[in-house]
């Protein structure tokens, strides 16, 4: 699209949907794996049979878990699936901040009239220049959205509701409406993709949330009920899973403390435990991976250096 856009305090510019593409294209770089972590995910914990109950009392979180015997065996199986972890913290991680962005992550005006030219380009028909001239109004119109002053005269009326201003948020909206529309969408129609989108990523964080509740309860169940098993499920996994495990109660030293300056609430036997063996496979695997460096080097010094010839010179004074 050739229409001029207005860019906040520069005046009028032309912008380039060759370098916004790459620069969405970049953004979404992160989503992929994401979404089939929730993927992977959401099979796993489904795959069992009644899988709200499989664990016990459906109705409370792990948090709030009462373990029971009687789903010992389900809860070993479902450990199977503890290397997940750490990946699914990462995923959760970065969900969270897309649906929950703070100030300095949101898209800002100008980046927004960069991005939006991607999807006006491609929807755009060009046939005169009043319909050029309509296209860049609507757009401007879709970059208004994220002006600062947008949101605060939608809140103080109530007439519209803020959207949410990640850039990976707008991103995917962008290739949902170019995979989507036929004609350069209208503002509503910007809000409504952002919110589908919005909806969507959600959905994924509420499946990995429920993974973390799967996790949670078969690990208190095998802990409170066969420690062995579970010192050996934990022993078999490397330090990143471990340190996953560790955190996942939320029953570490609190961060509050006492006149004596330790922690006002001690962290639990369980969590005491995993904090050694986090530290000792942390040890053990960085040990190990100098090992391997200081091996590489050995082999490195070791090699013979190629054997030199004088072939080729005596062929030469032969042909002189």
């Amino acid at each position: 699209m050739d229409a001029l856009v207005e860019m906040p305090d520069k005046g009028l510019a032309r912008p380039s949907p060759r370098g916004a593409l790459a620069l969405i294209n970049a953004t979404l770089a992160d989503v992929a794996d994401m979404m089939e972590t929730a993927r992977r995910c959401r099979s796993l914990w489904t795959s069992a049979p009644d899988y709200n109950s499989y664990l016990g009392d459906d109705a409370r979180t792990y948090l709030g878990f009462t373990p029971e015997a009687r789903y010992l065996d389900r809860a070993e199986s479902a450990l199977g699936y503890l290397w997940n972890l750490p990946a699914v913290d990462v995923a959760y991680g970065k969900l969270f901040d897309i649906l929950n962005p703070s100030s300095d992550d949101e898209v800002t005006h100008a980046l927004a009239t960069k991005m939006l030219s991607v999807l006006f380009g491609a929807l755009a028909k060009k046939k005169a220049d009043a319909a050029d001239e309509n296209t860049a109004m609507l757009m401007a119109a879709c970059a208004d959205i994220f002006h600062p002053m947008n949101d605060v005269v939608g809140e103080t009326t109530g007439l519209w509701k803020p959207v949410c201003k990640h850039p990976i948020v707008l991103a995917l909206a962008i290739k949902k409406l170019i995979a989507t529309s036929v004609f350069t969408p209208s503002p509503s129609e910007l809000r409504e993709a952002m919110a589908e989108v919005k909806d969507h990523l959600s959905s994924r964080a509420d499946w990995l949330c429920t993974f973390f509740d799967w996790m949670g309860k078969a690990d208190k169940i095998v802990f409170e009920f066969d420690r062995p098993a579970w010192e050996a499920v934990c022993a078999r996994h490397d330090s990143t899973v471990v340190l996953s495990l560790r955190d996942l109660q939320n029953d570490g030293p609190s961060e509050d403390t006492d006149e004596n300056g330790n922690p006002e609430f001690p962290p639990s036997p369980r969590w005491l435990m995993l904090d050694d063996l986090y530290k000792a496979k942390l040890a053990a695997e960085a040990a190990a991976e100098c090992e391997a460096e200081s091996k590489q080097r050995i082999a490195a010094c070791e090699m013979k250096p190629a054997k030199r010839t004088r072939k080729l010179k005596r062929e030469k004074e032969q042909v002189d």
